[in-house]
């Protein structure tokens, strides 16, 4: 019983270390993700800036990403983006 719940104990501490290890975007990175996205947004979708109703940024793996929403007479929109990091940079690309 106690080598059971001795491998047990190390299992999942090998799982929150290797979950904890991957790198994950932290919270200022998670903000400066999201106003890549949205200088994108702006620059590419110049037509779709008055109808901006919102965001959300989230982590995903390694990787985070931007879902920018949009309401268009009517019609509600998204736009995705993926951002990933390049050594000190964050670059952030429509999907």
């Amino acid at each position: 019983m106690k080598k059971y719940l001795f491998s047990s104990i190390l299992g999942l501490s090998l799982l929150a270390f290797g979950s904890s290890a991957m790198a994950a975007f932290s919270i200022d990175e998670l903000q400066a993700a999201a106003a890549s996205a949205l200088d994108d947004f702006k620059q590419n979708n110049p037509s779709h800036i008055p109808h901006f109703t919102g965001y959300k940024a989230w982590n995903s793996g390694e990787d985070s990403k931007v879902k920018i929403y949009v309401s268009h007479d009517g019609m509600n929109m998204e736009f995705n983006y993926l951002c990933m990091k390049h050594d000190t940079s964050i670059a952030c690309h429509a999907q």
